[in-house]
């Protein structure tokens, strides 16, 4: 099982980190030529895209891989399509309240969001449907597929400086992968929408949109608060740093997703399995983190330019953060795709209103470089959290 999973997972990594070396390219591109503080926007759009895409699956990525074994597959996709249609018109109404409240973009930017959100949506519960289906190799190319056709725009545009051009290339290829990435032939196992049916559907699937809103808010909530309290330009500095994160991080969430549909199974991992698979784990994360490390200089003044040199330091405390991806990556999939899961969840989010309440409270004051130190905090408590759950769940 081990062998297979890490086989899965380098496969699907393959595919992830050819996509991230596009995108790495093109960051690399992007952030010389729009500088900090129109690269920030930029940031800022993708981000808000992906939060409202994320909160609005509601967990049923992580539902369908649980109960796909049980029901049919051709059954269990319909109920998501379903459940992820109804939970996408709430998402786009309170996304509609906020955009009107505080207009961070212009009318046609935001209508381009809207657009954005049903391809991601349809790109996100396919992947999920794919990777249950043992198909790490296709879930990977989605990222280059998508890279590659915003890339291939951005250098025909003549490396445009618009936000609004690069943004529009953005949607380009998402829409693109999306025709291709989708299985358009279980649409017709769609039986047609029904309410409560689909609110049964997102009642089940609750707990792990819990779980994914706490680590979204985790994940992307310092990236806002660098935002509303250092502008644009304080976002792409971060940004800069958290993009190489982000790309070297790509091996652990490869391990997590095709991990999760296999111990979502009772029994299918065993403790010494785990404990194999996550001192590979450690091995893995201490050699890439050592090589963040020293390499930090080069991969942010060398290749941005001397315009980034403050988000050196925050590369160098990155580098701690990823070790800890690293060892937390098995152990929180076990937990969160066992029967804990709703005990688990009271401690998740109070992890993650702790790191953005510390956000808030000292960003302000002491700059980006203690967003990245309050990550390592809690990563650490993270840590913790899981072994105490890891212990539960083998001791039942």
């Amino acid at each position: 099982m081990i062998k297979s999973l890490f086989k899965r997972s380098f496969s699907h990594f393959s595919g992830l980190m050819l996509g991230k070396v596009l995108s790495t390219v093109l960051f690399i591109f992007l952030a010389r030529v729009l500088l900090p503080e129109k690269f920030g926007f930029f940031l800022l759009f993708v981000t808000v895209a992906q939060l409202v895409t994320l909160l609005s699956d509601f967990g049923l990525k992580q539902w369908y891989q649980k109960q796909a074994h049980i029901f049919t597959r051709s059954k269990t996709f319909s109920l998501v399509i379903e459940a992820r249609l109804l939970a996408g018109v709430i998402g786009g109404l309170i996304l509609l309240i906020a955009l009107l409240v505080l207009k961070p973009f212009s009318v046609g930017l935001s209508v381009l969001l809207y657009c954005l959100l049903v391809t991601e949506a349809l790109i996100s519960i396919a992947e999920g449907y794919h990777l249950e289906m043992g198909k790490a190799i296709k879930v990977g190319l989605r990222s280059p597929s998508v890279m590659l056709i915003f890339g291939l725009g951005f250098f025909f545009s003549g490396m445009s400086t618009s936000t609004d051009v690069i943004i529009s290339l953005w949607f380009l290829g998402s829409l693109a992968t999306s025709l291709w990435f989708f299985p358009w032939n279980e649409i017709g196992n769609f039986k047609g929408f029904n309410l409560m049916r689909g609110f049964n559907t997102l009642k089940e699937s609750s707990s792990y949109a819990l779980l994914t809103s706490a680590s979204l808010a985790y994940a992307r909530g310092d990236q806002l608060v660098i935002e509303r309290s250092l502008g644009s330009a304080g976002l792409g500095l971060y940004g800069a740093a958290y993009r190489y994160l982000d790309a070297v991080s790509l091996l652990p969430s490869a391990l997590t997703q095709n991990l999760f549909p296999v111990a979502a199974k009772k029994g299918s991992v065993s403790l010494k399995q785990l404990m194999k698979i996550t001192s590979v784990m450690i091995l893995l994360g201490g050699l890439f983190s050592i090589a963040l490390y020293f390499m930090s200089h080069f991969m942010v003044v060398g290749l941005l330019g001397s315009a980034y040199l403050p988000a050196v330091a925050v590369m160098q405390i990155f580098s701690l953060v990823l070790f800890l991806f690293f060892i937390n990556a098995p152990l929180a999939t076990v937990v969160q795709s066992s029967s804990y899961v709703k005990s688990f969840l009271p401690f998740g989010i109070l992890n993650t209103i702790t790191n953005v309440a510390l956000n808030i409270i000292l960003v302000p004051v002491f700059g980006i470089a203690i967003s990245a130190w309050i990550m390592v905090l809690t990563e650490l408590t993270g840590l913790l959290i899981n072994l105490f759950f890891v212990t539960r769940v083998y001791n039942e």
